[in-house]
């Protein structure tokens, strides 16, 4: 097991962890059995500990196991296990991680959005010319609100909609307006299977929506 170490002034019980459409807190400390069993957990795409004051978060693209006790984080770069095969974990590894200090916490901070910067970086493409119109700045659907991010903007699984899907980061209930750079015909919300719920309001291309913390919203658009 190869670990990185980044000794950290916090002072801090929990730390915090990306999971999928969210994140969750676990302690720092090893003051019962069960804390002592943490000795590695999961994380997505950051780690943080933060106080009320300052923190740090360890950005990464591919590595999934951490620890983070006692003013430490150390995420796990590479584990070569032997069982079934010897040499399963040998050769060239390629990963990118990154640090990020802050001030404030992960829900005063753009841990999240750095964290979505560094796996989804801006690419650039040379082409030609061409006759169409294109602002300079242009956005199919934007979020107002800074909590909640936008997912997932895909083709529905049976027609020719647009699929949306947004969550809340900060276990807060939020106001959020979502903008669409395209006219849109009209709006539903869906579930995960993409099956209509509840008809929206569609006025001068945005939709006025309400997050409950954590809550996961599909939205379905007609163009």
């Amino acid at each position: 097991m190869l670990k990185a170490d980044y000794p950290v002034d916090v002072n801090a019980v929990k730390a915090t962890f990306d999971i999928q459409f969210g994140n969750l807190e676990r302690s720092t400390h090893n003051n019962t059995l069960w804390d002592f069993a943490q000795f590695e957990v999961v994380g997505h795409k950051w780690a943080d500990l933060s106080d009320n004051s300052f923190g740090l978060a360890i950005l990464n693209d591919c590595k999934y196991g951490w620890t983070v006790k006692e003013g430490h984080i150390m995420p796990s770069l590479l584990r070569c296990a032997t069982t079934p095969n010897h040499a399963q974990d040998r050769e060239v590894h390629h990963f990118v991680y990154s640090i990020y200090p802050h001030t404030g916490t992960v829900n005063t901070s753009d841990v999240v959005k750095e964290g979505y910067s560094l796996n989804f970086p801006l690419y650039c493409s040379a082409t030609e010319p061409k006759d169409g119109k294109l602002a300079a700045c242009y956005s199919f659907v934007s979020a107002d609100a800074p909590n909640v991010i936008i997912e997932t903007d895909k083709k529905a699984e049976d027609s020719k909609d647009i699929v949306i899907r947004a969550y809340e980061t900060w276990n807060k209930k939020s106001e959020c307006v979502l903008s669409f750079g395209e006219n849109i015909k009209s709006a539903v919300e869906c579930n995960l299977m993409e099956e209509d719920e509840t008809p929206l309001e569609v006025k001068d291309g945005k939709i006025a929506m309400t997050f409950k913390p954590f809550e996961i919203k599909s939205i379905k658009v007609t163009l």
